[in-house]
């Protein structure tokens, strides 16, 4: 949860974000009731912001991605969660995720053709094994620039 309102907090930054659409799944050691609150509570906050949080749970759910209205897709193997836990909380990259250290994952960027969104037809892609020091995101933004997502 946690992981994911870090990820809205950052794209909240753009006043063109309006509507967050969230598809999410469980196992068996979530406790659904809590989820459901602090869901809740997070769809509460983006109203704050006039920012609308669609909520949907697919049990079947695995894979993870990031759509964006533009077309492009991005796929982290491991979702949000690819930051290391600190060997201790009083050291760099407890606050700052940017000095944190990551979890190996890979990350698929492709983008769908722009006149049908429904049909999985890439017309650009990329794919990165990364083993990194530093937060994958910035791994992206290093290698793409803010053209990316254009």
């Amino acid at each position: 949860m946690q992981n994911f309102i870090r990820f809205c907090e950052a794209i909240l930054k753009q006043p063109t974000v309006k509507k967050i659409k969230l598809i999410t799944s469980y196992d068996d050691h979530t406790n659904v009731q809590e989820m459901a609150e602090r869901l809740q509570d997070v769809k509460q906050g983006f109203l704050e912001l006039d920012v609308e949080l669609d909520i949907k749970v697919n049990e079947n759910l695995h894979d993870r991605e990031i759509r964006i209205d533009n077309g492009w897709i991005v796929k982290i193997g491991r979702g949000l969660d690819f930051f290391q836990k600190p060997d201790s909380w009083f050291s760099v990259g407890v606050n700052d995720l940017a000095l944190r250290k990551c979890l190996e994952t890979k990350v698929d960027i492709y983008r769908l053709h722009q006149r049908n969104l429904t049909r999985a037809r890439v017309v650009a892609s990329a794919t990165f094994r990364v083993r990194v020091k530093f937060p994958v995101h910035a791994f992206v933004y290093a290698q793409h620039g803010h053209e990316l997502m254009r």
